[in-house]
């Protein structure tokens, strides 16, 4: 008479627990069983590529399994993206300085000084979009599966947060306007003679905090300073002036050039936060499912 070949009923019932593997937990066992496991407790995965709950593989041929499932088997969250990044814009060019006004006596004012050059604009990047969820239960090797609870997919990773917001940056300061010349009237004499020009006036460009200074025209006509980032240069300062009555020679100085104005602000900017990831599936490996009760599943099933 043959003899019969009766299979081992094993019965498990796991406690709550992140990415549990059915076919470790019981020991990689290596003659075939008939397996019950009873999931009276909440699965869950805190590592997005390994599902809540796996069968895993290596069962030996003629093992049969049922997986009821009376309570909760949920996949890992996706991660967050990275974070935007960016740059704060550049300082703008400084104006440069008026020219010294001349000592003819056709000679207007001096010039102004230059305006600065508009900041440079500030970049951002976008935040990175989330990771992809991970998946609930994969099934490796055949089973019956009887769902009274949930089969839930793990949801995507938030997205990064924009970059920024980063500042333009400063406009350039003004350059100093130019010293005014210095003309010469002499009596008895020409109706005029050779002056003394003004002063250059400063560029408005920044140096370690100091700016670059005007001048000194012969005639005392200083040229203006330069202003700093963000600043308006000096105007230039007049030539000298005898006034009326001082012989035998008088001086007219001509008007110092007004500053030059500042450069304005770059712009600014900000990157916009990056999109939710994708959702995982609630369930890998169903061609290896046979499905007594199906329950609520939340997620694709592939």
């Amino acid at each position: 008479m043959m003899a019969m070949i009766i299979q081992e009923t094993t019965v498990v019932q796991p406690i709550a627990t992140n990415q549990y593997n059915l076919f470790t937990a019981m020991g990689s066992p290596t003659r075939p069983l008939a397996v019950i496991c009873i999931l009276n407790a909440a699965m869950t995965s805190n590592a997005i590529g390994t599902p809540a709950f796996a069968t895993g593989s290596g069962w030996a041929a003629g093992t049969q399994i049922i997986v009821i499932n009376n309570s909760t088997v949920t996949g890992a969250t996706g991660s967050t993206g990275s974070n935007g990044s960016g740059t704060v814009g550049s300082t703008g060019t400084g104006g440069a300085g008026g020219a010294g006004g001349a000592s003819d006596a056709a000679a207007l004012d001096a010039p102004a000084g230059s305006a600065g050059a508009t900041g440079g604009s500030a970049t951002a990047t976008d935040g990175a979009t989330g990771g992809t969820g991970g998946p609930a239960f994969q099934a490796s090797y055949r089973i019956a599966l009887v769902n009274n609870g949930s089969i839930t997919r793990g949801g995507g990773g938030n997205g990064g947060t924009g970059g920024g917001p980063f500042a333009g940056g400063a406009g350039g300061g003004g350059g100093g306007g130019g010293g005014g010349g210095t003309l010469v009237y002499q009596d008895p004499g020409p109706a005029y003679s050779s002056g003394f020009n003004g002063g250059r006036g400063g560029d408005g460009i920044t140096n370690a905090g100091r700016v670059t200074p005007g001048t000194p025209g012969a005639g005392w006509g200083y040229g203006g300073n330069g202003g700093a980032a963000a600043n308006a240069g000096t105007a230039g300062i007049s030539g000298f002036s005898s006034g009326a009555g001082y012989p035998p020679t008088l001086y007219v100085g001509k008007n110092g050039g007004a500053g030059g104005v500042a450069g304005a602000a770059g712009a600014t900017a900000s990157g916009s936060g990056g999109a939710t990831g994708p959702n995982g599936n609630a369930i890998n490996g169903t061609s290896n499912i046979t499905y007594a009760v199906t329950g609520t599943i939340t997620g694709a099933i592939t």
